[in-house]
């Protein structure tokens, strides 16, 4: 089998693998806004449902998501907006405050939301 290199690119990579559904994840952050602007740019024109997903770590200003809301609004693209099962408030209570070498919040907060 070929592999797949990056002059393939993302549209490459979704045509070889007939991927259906592409997820990007945006933070609210300039930089997951380019990478779902630019994997938006890719798939807009594939037949592949296209879905932007934000989680609400529950610690960061709501005027964060409202900018999501605008932002995906604005570019039309859909967006799901996800939550951890527990707050980072609970959890610092029960798991004590992340530090460097005990970084829960980032498995609790951001990806387990996503599984």
């Amino acid at each position: 089998m070929k592999s797949t290199t990056l002059k393939d690119g993302l549209k490459g990579f979704i045509l070889r693998y007939k991927i259906k559904t592409v997820l990007s994840c945006f933070s609210g952050g300039k930089d997951s806004l380019v990478a779902t602007h630019y994997t938006w740019t890719q798939v807009k024109d594939l037949p592949v449902r296209f879905e932007v997903v934000h989680v609400n770590t529950t610690v960061s200003l709501p005027s964060v998501q409202a900018y999501v809301r605008k932002v995906c609004k604005e570019f039309g693209w859909p967006l799901a907006i996800l939550r951890p099962k527990t707050d980072f408030f609970t959890l610092a209570k029960r798991r004590g405050m992340p530090t460097r070498r005990s970084r829960w919040c980032c498995f609790k907060l951001k990806v387990e939301p996503l599984i």
